[in-house]
């Protein structure tokens, strides 16, 4: 009995001595005070899970010597970074109001804006798949593929098929997936594409005794295809098959052509050199790329060791916004800025409309953000539900001149923890573009009204309020 006795007082001595220090950890950490908060509320209620949980997925720092890569490429790059701030055909009245809105991003993401681009926008999974897979078969020198999920199925199988006649005729294709977006493929394929002649990469390898970030669920969320220096793709496209539960799953693929492709190739052969150190920095990779178009656009990369850089040019845009502001996102958990921003352009007569999924595959997450709802429904902002599928696209346009596509959502893990890349694109032109897509996706939405949404049940309304505790941590 006694040993019982000195068994229980070791553990309460031991919860108490996990909660004085993790209470000096978190507070010396620099994050914000909700997901500081949220942490500690889980420490303090139940000291050993939530350190485990902390030591696990706590920190959102990389692997330390990315830094140091970082650094050494930067130098590397003095003269191709000095080439890229010296836009040409980026001018026009029609920028004047999103101006600010460019130097925010080009002090927070280092790239600037370049004009003299073509786009092409792609909502169709067939067409953007068969597009892509043409260009990689007009391919003369190099593929280079960076997807978060590469499944193991009809898409991707078709996509490594283009890649393999490539390197038959003497290209060379280079591809980073994923370690737990790819798992799939790196478990069933990674001999048989090494065997195609195709250099494999697994991005953010999952290792408990030897790991590249503080935290194993930093993810590579990133989906970028570049071709020959000169073609290069960018969105929410997976390489995957377009269903999901059985419904079809609805993206958008960029194309671009022009000077902007150069920072999607940086992009990639960054991310290439962080995780293989080897540096891929032959000029043929930057070839020249003379002005295919009329558009003004900038690359904004972000990821664990720059946190908050595109939510504060979301949240920027949106409070610069005058009469619309239309948003597409599968997943939506906004911090306190970004909330705040929402409300107060709606206030202030901004047309505010979200575009959200009428459900998505991550439960916890739809009840952390239905939890927002009725704050945004009081303010004004049009919640409309899409229902012809599974909405995945992740878009944002204002007024007449800012539209964006890419890979982030509007959450906490988006925002703080996945390398993400998002194409921003100036001007009416490609504004409008990107609207007639959010367009089309309104007419399959309902709108929610206030009044229906006040009737949900009171469990309801509390899994949802408790799921919004927790929404930091998601």
């Amino acid at each position: 009995m006694a040993d019982v006795h000195l068994i229980a007082e070791l553990y309460f001595v031991s919860e108490w001595i996990i909660r004085i220090a993790m209470l000096v950890v978190i507070t010396w950490r620099r994050r914000s005070a909700t997901s500081a908060t949220a942490w500690l509320l889980v420490v303090l209620l139940i000291p050993w899970v939530g350190l485990i949980a902390y030591l696990l997925i706590g920190e959102n720092r990389l692997w330390s010597r990315r830094g140091e890569r970082q650094a050494r490429l930067l130098e590397k790059w003095q003269d191709l970074i000095q080439r890229m701030e010296q836009p040409d055909h980026a001018d026009g009245n029609d920028l004047v109001e999103v101006r600010p809105v460019m130097e925010l991003t080009h002090k927070l993401g280092r790239f600037p804006l370049v004009g003299g681009n073509h786009l092409v926008l792609m909502d169709e999974h067939a067409e953007s798949i068969a597009r892509l897979i043409e260009t990689i078969d007009g391919a003369r020198d190099h593929v280079h593929l960076l997807f978060y999920i590469f499944e193991h199925d009809e898409t991707g199988l078709a996509v490594l098929d283009a890649c393999e006649r490539a390197v038959k005729r003497g290209v060379s294709c280079r591809l980073m997936v994923d370690s737990v977006g790819s798992a799939v493929l790196l478990r069933h394929a990674r001999q048989r594409i090494s065997d195609r002649g195709i250099e494999l990469c697994e991005a953010l390898p999952v290792r408990f005794l030897r790991r590249r970030a503080a935290r194993i669920d930093l993810r590579n969320h990133r989906k970028i295809a570049v071709i020959d220096g000169r073609i290069g793709f960018t969105g929410s496209l997976n390489m995957v098959d377009p269903l999901e539960g059985g419904l079809p799953v609805h993206d958008v693929f960029a194309e671009v052509q022009g000077p902007i492709v150069w920072q999607l190739q940086a992009v990639f052969l960054a991310d290439w050199y962080f995780e293989n150190d080897e540096m891929l920095d032959d000029e043929r990779f930057f070839p020249k790329n003379e002005p295919r178009g009329d558009l003004a656009m900038q690359l904004q990369p972000s990821g664990p060791n720059t946190p908050q850089t595109f939510a504060r040019v979301v949240v920027s845009a949106i409070y610069r916004a005058q009469r619309r502001i239309v948003i597409t996102t599968p997943y939506f958990v906004p911090d306190d800025p970004l909330l705040q921003a929402l409300i107060a352009a709606a206030s202030r007569g901004v047309q505010v409309r979200l575009i959200l999924p009428r459900k998505t595959d991550h439960p916890i997450v739809d009840y952390a953000s239905r939890a927002y709802y009725e704050e945004l429904l009081e303010a004004g902002v049009e919640i409309h539900l899409y229902q012809a599928g599974v909405l995945h696209s992740k878009t944002l346009t204002t007024d007449d001149g800012l539209a964006y596509v890419g890979s982030s959502n509007l959450d906490p893990r988006s925002f703080e923890l996945n390398l993400e890349v998002n194409l921003l694109c100036y001007g009416r032109p490609a504004h409008r573009r990107v609207m007639e897509i959010q367009d089309h996706y309104l007419t399959e939405c309902r709108q929610l009204t206030l009044e229906e949404w006040r009737d949900r049940s009171r469990l309801t309304r509390l899994g949802q309020n408790l799921a919004q505790l927790m929404s930091p941590l998601l």
